[in-house]
C-alpha cells in the first residue's frame, strides 16, 4: 500500500478519533476510556513484535526509553481526558491549542539530540503550527 495514502488515513483516523473519544469519555470516564485505550495499545504492540520479521534485544537502556514514553504517553492522555471532560469546551480550540505539539516536538529534537531545522522545515513547522492554532482561534464557541 502507498505510505502517502496510509499517511491520509492516518490523518482522517485521528481527526475523527476525538469526537468518539468525546462521547466514551462523557459516558464512561477517565479510567474506563484510558483503559480500552492502553488494552488497544498493548495488543497492537504485541501484534506488531510477533510480525517483525527482526526482533529488536531489549536492552536496559531500551526498557528505560519505553518506560519514559509509557510514562509520557500517560500524562498526554490523562491531559486529554482532563480538557475534553468539560461539558462547554470548546473543540476546535482545545483540539488546535493541542495540535501544536510539533513545536515542541521540533524544540525537543534540538535540545536533546542536536537536530537543527532547515529554514525550509522550520518555515513548514511555523506554517502548520499557526495554521491549526488559527483555525481553533476562528472556531465559534459551543453554545
Amino acid at each position: 500500500m502507498n505510505p502517502y495514502l496510509v499517511a491520509v488515513m492516518t490523518a482522517v483516523l485521528l481527526g475523527v478519533v476525538i469526537f468518539p473519544w468525546m462521547a466514551t469519555l462523557r459516558r464512561l470516564g477517565p479510567a474506563e476510556l484510558f483503559m480500552f485505550i492502553g488494552t488497544a495499545y498493548v495488543i497492537t504492540g504485541a501484534v506488531q513484535y510477533l510480525l517483525a520479521s527482526q526482533h529488536n534485544k531489549l536492552t536496559m537502556g531500551a526498557v528505560g526509553l519505553g518506560v519514559l514514553t509509557a510514562v509520557t504517553y500517560t500524562a498526554a492522555i490523562t491531559s486529554i481526558n482532563y480538557i475534553f471532560g468539560y461539558q462547554n469546551i470548546n473543540v476546535p480550540v482545545a483540539t488546535a491549542i493541542t495540535a501544536s505539539y510539533p513545536a515542541v516536538t521540533a524544540a525537543v529534537s534540538f535540545l536533546v539530540l542536536k537536530q537543527n531545522l532547515t529554514p525550509r522545515e522550520m518555515f513548514f513547522l511555523f506554517l502548520t503550527v499557526v495554521g491549526v492554532v488559527g483555525l481553533g482561534l476562528s472556531a465559534k464557541p459551543q453554545q
